[in-house]
């Protein structure tokens, strides 16, 4: 029985190859081409015949959008013959792409670290990580930014629980449900955590029956420009008196 059959695409970014195959034809004069579309069959490439072997193949290249399903179907006007059946392939998406990593906020514990991303998706979503570390750890830990992207963002991820005066690395990367260019990572950024402010009490001097040099140091960092210091002294521990 004649037939034609809708063999394997071969798509890429804005175009796509299709292959179809005939069999058993025995008319002269006959055609086969492609019916296509997304979603639904709207469109039909070029004819391409007239047919005068039995047998053979054919291929159609068409104009495609990127990151987007298609559906396809061999078809002929051989008299009696079983048309293709309706397959679907998915476009390649474009490059994703991502901004300068950036750090603010940083203090002694806590960080923001910033990057702009576009996952350049169509039909396919996309997820957002930040890895970072302590400079001289050997791996990173990944947390998630944000699931499900389907558009360009300006992402924040704030993080807690650093250790103060700490040099750590940290960089962005993503997931796709893409055909290609499925993961990717951004350049890499780094940040220091501001050292923590020190109080140390020193020995006092110039002591007499009626007084005392009270003596200390105070390390003022994290960028305070200006920090409160005193005293507590009393006859225990329990001090009672500031000055």
């Amino acid at each position: 029985m004649s037939n034609v059959t809708t063999d394997s695409a071969t798509p890429s970014t804005i175009t796509a190859i299709l292959y179809g195959s005939w069999n058993n034809f025995f008319y002269v004069d006959t055609y086969v081409w492609f019916d296509y579309g997304i979603g639904s069959l709207t469109s039909n490439t070029p004819f391409t015949g007239p047919i005068t072997d039995e047998s053979g193949t054919w291929n159609r290249t068409i104009s495609t959008n990127a990151d987007t399903t298609y559906l396809y179907k061999a078809r002929t006007d051989q008299p009696g013959a079983t048309q293709g059946t309706t397959e679907s392939f998915k476009t390649n998406a474009n490059a994703a792409s991502f901004g300068v990593p950036s750090s603010s906020g940083v203090t002694q514990v806590t960080a923001t670290c910033s990057v702009s991303f576009n996952p350049n998706v169509v039909t396919s979503t996309a997820a957002l990580y930040l890895n970072y570390k302590k400079a001289a750890d050997p791996t990173y830990t990944q947390v998630l930014v944000q699931a499900g992207l389907t558009g360009s963002i300006n992402a924040n991820k704030a993080l807690s629980g650093l250790v103060p005066g700490t040099h750590y690395d940290f960089y962005f990367s993503f997931t796709r449900t893409t055909n290609n260019g499925t993961t990717g990572n951004s350049a890499g950024a780094q940040f220091t955590t501001r050292a923590a402010q020190t109080a140390t009490t020193s020995a006092a001097t110039a002591v007499t029956s009626t007084t005392a040099q009270l003596n200390g140091i105070v390390n003022a960092v994290d960028g305070a420009n200006s920090i409160s210091y005193y005293f507590q002294w009393g006859p225990t521990t329990g001090y009672g008196s500031t000055t």
